[in-house]
């Protein structure tokens, strides 16, 4: 357990109550659910993008968000990038470092340059007085990539 060299007492062990995260371990997928959906890919023959659970999902998720067509992407990184360089994002994007490294790399590949900024130890989210102390006439946005959905709505809501 990590101690303090000052005090040899846990770090926020005391103040912060941790779910534990499975950061390098997979988890499985169903196995029968996978074949039925892997049967279904090869009966069409179609593996990439476009087949029919890429039309299905992308029907439904437009349906729940009320958008006609849904951009699908094979990851988060590719996402964030893209949406990125929709906005035309330059200048400074505050954004924590307790996030996948691609996080950071989404916001560098778009033109921007990431700056940092520290978590709430109890939420584990962007800490909102932070945010707003790293903002700069430079600045753009803040990205809210969080391990847990952000409380803060402020952070969401404020413009500078």
């Amino acid at each position: 357990m990590p101690k303090s060299k000052a005090s040899r007492e846990p770090l926020f062990l005391d103040r912060v109550q941790l779910e534990p995260l499975s950061v390098a371990r997979s988890v499985a997928p169903d196995l029968y659910l996978l074949s039925s959906l892997f049967e279904r890919v090869c009966a069409q023959g179609r593996y990439s993008n476009y087949g029919v659970l890429h039309q299905e999902y992308a029907a439904q998720l437009g349906s729940n968000l009320g958008c006609e067509k849904p951009l699908l992407f094979a990851n988060a990184t590719m996402a964030l990038t893209t949406t990125l360089r929709a906005l035309n994002v330059c200048g400074e994007v505050v954004t924590t470092a307790f996030s996948f490294a691609a996080s950071a790399h989404a916001i560098t590949w778009a033109g921007a340059r990431p700056v940092f900024c520290d978590i709430d130890t109890t939420s584990l989210t962007l800490d909102p007085a932070r945010v707003e102390a790293a903002i700069t006439p430079r600045t753009f946005t803040a990205s809210l990539v969080t391990m847990k959905p952000c409380r803060e709505s402020r952070l969401v809501t404020n413009s500078h």
